[in-house]
This record gives C-alpha cells, sequence and structure tokens, in this order.
C-alpha cells in the first residue's frame, strides 16, 4: 500500500508506523470498511496508472457539522499537488453534499509543507496544540488550520 515508504514519511503522519507491516494495513482497511456514519475515508490515485498514492479523509463528524481532515501521501508523489487536489475535492465534498460548517486539520510543527497545503485550499491557522501527540516517545506540537463552509474559496 506504502510505496517506497520512509522513516521520514511515518515522522509527518501521527498514525503510521515505520516500517509499516501487512498488521497495520489490514488494520486501515478494517476502518476504512466499517464506516460508523462519521468518517469518509477516500483513496488517492494517481492519475495516469490510477496506483493509490495515498488516502484522504474527514473524521470525527460530530453534531456541531464539524469534521477533521486526515491525509496521507507515498513519498515518491510529495510536491507534486496531489495533496492540494484531494483536499479542495474533500473540503468540496463537505461542505457542498455533507452541509458541515467547520472543517479542521492539523499536521505537526516540522511538517511546514503539509500547512502550505491548507493554507492553499483556504484553510486558516487557528493556532498550537502544544505537546498534543505523543509519537516515538516524544511529545509534539500540532498546528490547526480551519475554515468555515461560508468562508470557502
Amino acid at each position: 500500500m506504502l510505496l517506497n515508504q520512509t522513516e521520514d514519511f511515518s515522522k509527518n503522519t501521527s498514525n503510521i508506523a515505520y516500517p509499516y507491516e501487512k498488521h497495520h494495513a489490514e488494520f486501515f482497511y478494517e476502518i476504512a470498511n466499517n464506516n460508523d456514519n462519521n468518517s469518509y475515508i477516500f483513496a488517492i490515485r494517481e492519475k495516469e496508472t490510477r496506483l493509490m498514492i495515498g488516502a484522504i479523509g474527514i473524521h470525527n463528524v460530530d453534531a456541531h457539522n464539524k469534521g477533521e481532515i486526515g491525509y496521507w501521501i507515498g513519498c515518491d508523489y510529495w510536491n507534486k499537488d496531489y495533496a492540494k487536489e484531494a483536499l479542495a475535492r474533500v473540503i468540496s465534498f463537505a461542505f457542498n453534499d455533507l452541509k458541515l460548517n467547520k472543517l479542521y486539520a492539523s499536521h505537526f510543527s516540522h511538517n511546514l509543507a503539509s500547512g502550505k497545503v491548507m493554507e492553499s485550499c483556504g484553510m486558516q491557522f487557528e493556532g498550537v496544540l502544544k505537546q498534543e501527540v505523543l509519537k516515538q516517545g516524544i511529545y509534539l506540537d500540532l498546528y490547526r488550520y480551519g475554515i468555515l463552509n461560508s468562508h470557502k474559496i
């Protein structure tokens, strides 16, 4: 599932282990297939080959019409606008089809490229969540971005 995965790739994601083993992939597919109506998960595919190169989802959709976006792209496909295109489409789906009011997403403080993707899709920086995630024995800050349906591009 993950093409040419590296330790750097894993450092930029909150839930993807390194090394990524078969049981990790099985768990991901189990979650993706057991939708409880508060999550929507989509494959990101390479345009020519249709190979799955990443995933994007809306999670934790709640009674306040708010949802959290998470995404990842395989290392070989970084800096090719796949994340930007996928994020723009998911924002449109969330606001136009699901009628959500707010979306939010976060990235680790060392993954500034992800923040640029969020900003390019109209998301605004909302703040820093200090030591929000424990990863490999280290507490990491998250930079949080949000967008309101009324402020979409």
